[in-house]
């Protein structure tokens, strides 16, 4: 099925004068029916919520991906560097497609983090837990609920 911009946009359009020619007590069921039958608007929401969890279902097996050759390259980098330092080569090794190196740096570690000064610590607020507040009407200093924006939720069975 074709969706075009412009196939989408004329659906759209006669189902909006379909239910502009509706009287406002027409009920929802009376609404469904006549654009199911008059117009192939949800044929189209049909065909793009296909492409949506196609794409989905694609993105996610990327990522999937995406991890595995990421864990690969710390690997095969770690494998590297232990054949380097078990030959002991610490200068530049200059080869054909690329030039290897190793460098020494000292990584900060945590032994304790309570006794680490507040000023190396980050805190975020918890978006989450003050949305839900916000919406059980409690009044938070510094917070309010924005706008409502619809959201658009795809299952599958």
């Amino acid at each position: 099925m074709s969706l075009s911009p412009r196939r989408i946009e004329a659906a759209m359009s006669l189902a909006q004068q379909l239910k502009a020619q509706l009287t406002d007590d027409a009920d929802d069921k009376l609404l469904l029916g006549t654009l199911e039958g008059e117009t192939e608007v949800f044929e189209l929401i049909d065909a793009l919520a296909e492409n949506v969890l196609g794409d989905e279902r694609m993105i996610e097996i990327g990522e999937e991906r995406l991890g595995r050759r990421k864990r690969r390259v710390e690997r095969t980098r770690d494998l590297i560097a232990r054949m380097l330092v078990a030959l002991e080569i610490d200068k530049p090794l200059e080869r054909a497609l690329y030039t290897a190196s190793l460098t020494r740096t000292q990584k900060p570690f945590v032994t304790d983090e309570a006794l680490v000064p507040e000023r190396f610590k980050v805190e975020r607020v918890d978006t989450r837990s003050l949305g839900a507040a916000l919406r059980h009407g409690e009044d938070v200093p510094g917070a309010m609920l924005g706008n409502p924006e619809p959201s658009l939720r795809i299952y599958t069975r």
